[in-house]
């Protein structure tokens, strides 16, 4: 006989536990659909200031980005690029204002007056010995070397132009002993300035080269992004890039996180209130 009043006791007992569950699951459900409320504004605000990508937060957690390990080593690669550059262009201005002193310098001396060379010492004595060789052929052996000589006579006579050539060869050897100081001084300006233009020149192709390594390295870290559909600035900007990614991808997990449990949350209140019911 006291079997339907202890199955009542104890159904009454199971309902008031499942009300007082209830009334515990409708508060944490409240509390996690809160905080996913605020974690949804954060990740889209989040979003909105996550530059060089144009997607959408679900699908943030699948998005392939490179790691830190190949943005760091594109970095080292570029800044040793950049300062090789510079060193190259530093070099290049200075050996641009020393070509420049040394070619004022030559134009300065020309206008002063010609400086006597070598080279043009050689060219007299070259064609004062040709006409040498002509006249002892002609005094000597009797030949008639007029046709030969034509082009060097200028309508003089052969023994005429000899002596013009003697002396002319003379002068400017003595010029060369009185001028040895300025001689001295054009023979050295103008090796320097060859000297220098030779550096120049490369200096030139090593910064071409430097230009097409560059190029090459620019296409290198597109294509490292290429993936995520990101055109990349600095690899110092793109690890930034990365710690917010990381960031929002963090809190994007955490709301499908909380979303899931509350799922969950909500199918337990329900089995509750079929219980009560």
């Amino acid at each position: 006989s006291n079997l339907p009043d202890m199955a009542s006791s104890e159904a009454l007992h199971l309902t008031i536990n499942a009300a007082r569950k209830l009334g515990d699951l409708d508060k944490l459900i409240h509390s996690t659909q809160s905080d996913m409320q605020n974690l949804q504004r954060q990740c889209a605000a989040d979003l909105s200031r996550l530059s060089f990508w144009n997607g959408v937060l679900e699908d943030l957690p699948a998005l392939s980005v490179p790691n830190r390990e190949s943005v760091n080593q594109f970095e080292k690669t570029f800044d040793a690029l950049d300062k090789r550059t510079q060193k190259l262009q530093e070099k290049h201005e200075e050996i641009g204002i020393a070509l420049n002193a040394a070619s004022l310098s030559l134009d300065e001396m020309h206008r002063a007056g010609d400086v006597p060379t070598e080279e043009e010492l050689t060219a007299l004595r070259s064609v004062r010995d040709q006409i040498w060789k002509l006249l002892r052929r002609e005094w000597i052996d009797k030949e008639d070397v007029s046709l030969e000589s034509s082009h060097l006579l200028a309508g003089d006579s052969l023994t005429n132009t000899f002596e013009q050539r003697l002396l002319g060869t003379d002068e400017l050897s003595d010029r060369l002993r009185r001028e040895a100081e300025r001689v001295h001084v054009m023979a050295s300006l103008q090796a320097s300035e060859e000297s220098l233009k030779s550096q120049l020149r490369e200096i030139n192709l090593e910064i071409e080269a430097c230009a097409v390594e560059k190029s090459q390295l620019d296409d290198e870290w597109s294509s490292l992004w290429a993936n995520c559909r990101i055109l990349p600035r600095t690899p110092r900007e793109m690890r930034l890039w990365l710690d917010d990614q990381e960031k929002l991808r963090n809190k994007v997990e955490q709301f499908s996180e909380y979303k899931q449990n509350n799922k969950g949350l909500e199918s337990t209140r329900n089995t509750h209130i079929k219980l009560l019911n």
